[in-house]
C-alpha cells in the first residue's frame, strides 16, 4: 500500500489515483497523473522524457509523444496553479526532460490496529487480553463524592471545548467553501454537425428557440448570420441583402426581436447595425463609429442604452447609438463589455498597458466611478478573453486563454452564509476543446458554446495537377519557412505554437520553444544558424527573439515596452527589420520600421516608412517591401531613400508578402478573395498564382500562407472540429 505524499496545499493518493487540494478532488487525466506521480517519487531528480516516453506510453506505442507529453504536463501546471516560468512544482529542463521542485511528505496509511497476539504452551495462538485484578469495594466517602463530581465537571468542560472547536471548524470550512456545492458539467450534447466554418471573432445570442451565430458564406467567402434551433439542426441562413461584406452577431435587444450586427468588406473597417429579425429594414446604430479598435457591444437588460469598448476606452451611449460617453479610460486594451442583469455594473477585460497581451475581469459602475477588479490575486497562469452572467445572475462564467485550449470558469455571484470567503473561481471543463463564445437558456440550465478541436494540414500547390497536395510527412503547422540554402525548415506546431525546426522531410525534428511561449513567424538567419520569431508570453506584449538552430536559450531581440512583429534580418546579416504591428491602439511607439544593427545594437527608424509594417528585405539588400496599416497597398523603396512608391494598391486586403528566391518577384495574399499572386517588381506584372477560394485555411493569426523556394504556394488546410455544444449545467 503506497503512502499519501502531500505538498503544499495538495495530497496524492497513488493507490486511489487521487489529487486533492485541502482536501477537494482535482480531476487529472490518467496520463497526466501518473506523470505527476512519477516525478514526486523522485523529488529534486531530472526525469528524462524517454524515461516518461517509456514508463507512460511503453516504447511501442505510437503517438505524437512530444504533443502528448507537453499536454499532459500542462494540464498537471493547470491543476497546480503552476507557472513554467516561474515553477513552484515542475520544473522544465530544457532538452531533456523534468524536476519536482517542491518539498514532498510522506504519509502511512494506517491498517485498523489489531489484536495483541502471543504463542500458548501448546504452539497455538491466542488473543491475549488485560483483565484486572478484583479490589475489594471500600465505602463511600464524602472526598470520593467530590472527587467524581470534579471528574463530571472535567468531563462536561471537555465535551463543551470539543463542541465549540468543531464548530469552529465548520463555521471555517464553511467560509474556505469546502463544504459549498460547487458547479458542475452535467453533459455536452453537439448541436451542430456539418463542418461549415463558424466566425471565431464574434460571439453567439440565443432569443430562446433559436442560436443566432456567425459562419463562412463558401459562395462569397465573407459571414453571414445563420441560426439553428436550441434542440440542433441544419443551419438556416438569415438573408440580410442591404448590408455588404462580412456579418458579425455582436449582441440580441432584450425583447429579442433585434440583432446587433458589424458589417464590414475587410477586418479593419465596418460599421454596426441594428437588424430586425422580421423581415424590415436595417438601421445604422447612430454616433457609434467602428475603428481598428473597436472590440465589442452590448445593449443594457432594458435595451435603453449600450456599452461599447474601443481602443483603451469604454464608451455608453443611447440604444440606438446616439449620444456617445466616455466611461472609461484605461492604460491598456479595453474589450468584451457585458451588463450586469440589472443594469447597474459593466464587466469587461483590460489588458495592464496597450503592449501586455494578458486580459484581466474588471467591473465599474454603469453610472461611472472607479473600477475595480474582479477576482483580485487570483493566478490562473492565463489571460481572461470572455465572461457573462448567468440570467438567473448566481454565477459569472469566463473563458480564459483563448489562443490555446481554453477553459470554462464559474464565480459564485448570489451569496449566502455559506458564501463569505474567498471567492475562488470553479474550473468546469479540463480539455482538448477551445471555446469560443457562449450564450445561455433562460433558465439558466445550458449553455450554449461554440467549440474548436483544432488541427490542420500543410498542403503545397502542385502546378501540374493545379491544387493543392498534403505536403509529406504530414504535418499540422504554419510560419513554414526555408533556410537560404533550402536544407533546413523551420515552422510553428498548430495549435501548439511551439518553434521546431527539420529536415524538409521531416527528419533531424528538434523542438526549440515550450509553452507557455507562443513562437510565432520564424525567419531564418542568413548563415542558417539562428532563427529569429515573434511570441508572447503570460503578462508580456508580442516581441522578437533569436535562437540558435541547434537550440538554446532564446534571447531578446531588443527590450524596449514595444510590440514587434516580422523581424528578418539583412542579407549580410548585419541587421535586422521589424515593426509594431497595428493592432495595439494607442501604443506609444515608433510609427514606422525599425531596424537594428546587431554590432552596435543602434535602432533607427526607416526614413519615410511611417504608417507601414510587416517589412521584407529583398534578397540583393537594395530593396524593403512593406505594407501600409490599412493593408490596402504593398509599398516598395530602395535602402537608404525615403521615397516611397506603391508596388500593389487595391481596395481589397492584402497580406503575407513574400520575395521570390533570386528578388524578381514579391508574393502576395488577397485576403478577400482567397487567392495568391505575384507582382514582377521591375514592371508591376501581376499574376494569379493559385486560387484558394473554396477551400478551408486555418492558422494561428489568421489564414496562414507561404512559399517555398522553388515557388510553390503553401496553406495550412483547415481540418478542425467546429461545431456548436449545448453544456448542461448543474449550478446550486
Amino acid at each position: 500500500m503506497a503512502d499519501k505524499i502531500s505538498f503544499g496545499v495538495y495530497e496524492l493518493d497513488p493507490d486511489a489515483r487521487e489529487l486533492r487540494k485541502r482536501g477537494v478532488l482535482i480531476r487529472l487525466q490518467d496520463q497526466a497523473f501518473r506523470i505527476l506521480a512519477t516525478l514526486i517519487e523522485r523529488p529534486g531528480e531530472i526525469v528524462t522524457r524517454d524515461e516518461l516516453q517509456n514508463q507512460i506510453w511503453g516504447k511501442d506505442t505510437f503517438v505524437d509523444f512530444d504533443q502528448s507529453l507537453n499536454k499532459a504536463v500542462n494540464r498537471i501546471r493547470e491543476a497546480l496553479n503552476d507557472d513554467a516560468n516561474t515553477p513552484r512544482y515542475v520544473e522544465t529542463v530544457p532538452r531533456r526532460g523534468y524536476r519536482f521542485i517542491a518539498p514532498v511528505q510522506s504519509h502511512e496509511k494506517h491498517d485498523a490496529p489489531a489484536a495483541a497476539i502471543s504463542d500458548n504452551a501448546n504452539g497455538a495462538i491466542a488473543q491475549v487480553t488485560s483483565t484486572p485484578e478484583p479490589q475489594p469495594l471500600q465505602p463511600p466517602t464524602t472526598i470520593g463524592n467530590d472527587i467524581a463530581n470534579s471528574s463530571k465537571i472535567r468531563w462536561r468542560i471537555a465535551f463543551l471545548t470539543i463542541a465549540l472547536a468543531l464548530i469552529a471548524f465548520l463555521i471555517l470550512a464553511t467560509w474556505l467553501g469546502l463544504f459549498s456545492p460547487q458547479p458542475r458539467i452535467l453533459k455536452s450534447t453537439q448541436l451542430t454537425n456539418d463542418g461549415m466554418d463558424l466566425c471565431s471573432c464574434q460571439v453567439l445570442v440565443t432569443d430562446g428557440s433559436r442560436i443566432y451565430f456567425s459562419e463562412n458564406n463558401p459562395d462569397t467567402n465573407h459571414e453571414r448570420i445563420s441560426a439553428i434551433p436550441v434542440t440542433g439542426g441544419e443551419p438556416t441562413a438569415i438573408s440580410v441583402p442591404t448590408l455588404k461584406g462580412s456579418l458579425g452577431i455582436q449582441d440580441i435587444s432584450p425583447d429579442h426581436d433585434r440583432l446587433l450586427v458589424w458589417a464590414g468588406l475587410s477586418p479593419m473597417e465596418g460599421s454596426l447595425w441594428s437588424v430586425p429579425l422580421a423581415a424590415s429594414t436595417p438601421r445604422p446604430l447612430g454616433d457609434v463609429h467602428v475603428s481598428v479598435g473597436f472590440n465589442g457591444i452590448r445593449w443594457s437588460p432594458d435595451g435603453q442604452r449600450v456599452v461599447y469598448a474601443d481602443g483603451s476606452a469604454l464608451y455608453l451611449a443611447q440604444g440606438d447609438g446616439s449620444e456617445p460617453t466616455k466611461l472609461l479610460t484605461s492604460k491598456g486594451i479595453v474589450s468584451s463589455p457585458v451588463w450586469s442583469p440589472d443594469g447597474r455594473s459593466v464587466r469587461f477585460l483590460a489588458t495592464k498597458s496597450a503592449t501586455s497581451g494578458v486580459s484581466t475581469l474588471l467591473e465599474i459602475p454603469a453610472g461611472g466611478g472607479v473600477s475595480r477588479e474582479v477576482i483580485p490575486g487570483w493566478q490562473s497562469n492565463s489571460s481572461v478573453c470572455f465572461g457573462n452572467w448567468t440570467p438567473d445572475a448566481k454565477y459569472f462564467l469566463f473563458l480564459t486563454d483563448c489562443s490555446g485550449r481554453t477553459n470554462i470558469w464559474a464565480i459564485r455571484e448570489s451569496r449566502s452564509w455559506m458564501d463569505l470567503g474567498k471567492r475562488d473561481p470553479v474550473l468546469l471543463t479540463s480539455g482538448p476543446m477551445r471555446y469560443v463564445a457562449f450564450a445561455f437558456s433562460s433558465d439558466s440550465k445550458k449553455i450554449f458554446i461554440q467549440g474548436f478541436q483544432l488541427r490542420g494540414d500543410v498542403e503545397r500547390y502542385d502546378r501540374k495537377s493545379v491544387q493543392f497536395v498534403p505536403l509529406r510527412p504530414a504535418l499540422s503547422a504554419d510560419c513554414c519557412v526555408y533556410s537560404k540554402d533550402g536544407q533546413w525548415m523551420a515552422y510553428v506546431t498548430f495549435p501548439g505554437q511551439s518553434l521546431w525546426r527539420s529536415k524538409p522531410d521531416g527528419s533531424e525534428r528538434q523542438e526549440l520553444t515550450w509553452p507557455p511561449m507562443n513562437a510565432q513567424n520564424p525567419n531564418w538567419s542568413p548563415d542558417g544558424k539562428e532563427i529569429a520569431f515573434s511570441a508572447l508570453l503570460p503578462g508580456k506584449t508580442l516581441k522578437t527573439f533569436i535562437i540558435a538552430a541547434q537550440g538554446g536559450q532564446a534571447r531578446e531581440l531588443t527590450h524596449s515596452a514595444c510590440s514587434e512583429l516580422d523581424a528578418n534580418w539583412s542579407p549580410d546579416g548585419a541587421q535586422m527589420i521589424f515593426a509594431s504591428p497595428p493592432f495595439y491602439p494607442g501604443v506609444s511607439c515608433p510609427d514606422g520600421l525599425q531596424t537594428l544593427d546587431l554590432k552596435t545594437n543602434k535602432i533607427s527608424t526607416v526614413p519615410g516608412s511611417e504608417g507601414l509594417w510587416s517589412p521584407r528585405w529583398s534578397p540583393d539588400g537594395k530593396s524593403i517591401v512593406a505594407l501600409n496599416t490599412t493593408m490596402h497597398a504593398l509599398m516598395i523603396n530602395e535602402i537608404g531613400s525615403s521615397n516611397w512608391h506603391e508596388l500593389v494598391t487595391s481596395s481589397e486586403t492584402f497580406g503575407f508578402p513574400q520575395w521570390s528566391g533570386n528578388g524578381s518577384l514579391v508574393y502576395y495574399f488577397d485576403l478577400i478573395h482567397d487567392a495568391m499572386y505575384s507582382v514582377r517588381v521591375k514592371d508591376h506584372t501581376i499574376e494569379k498564382v493559385a486560387d484558394i477560394s473554396g477551400i478551408p485555411t486555418t492558422g494561428a493569426w489568421g489564414n496562414w500562407n507561404a512559399v517555398t523556394p522553388d515557388g510553390s504556394p503553401l496553406i495550412l488546410r483547415d481540418v478542425s472540429l467546429n461545431e456548436i455544444y449545448a453544456l448542461d449545467l448543474d449550478a446550486p
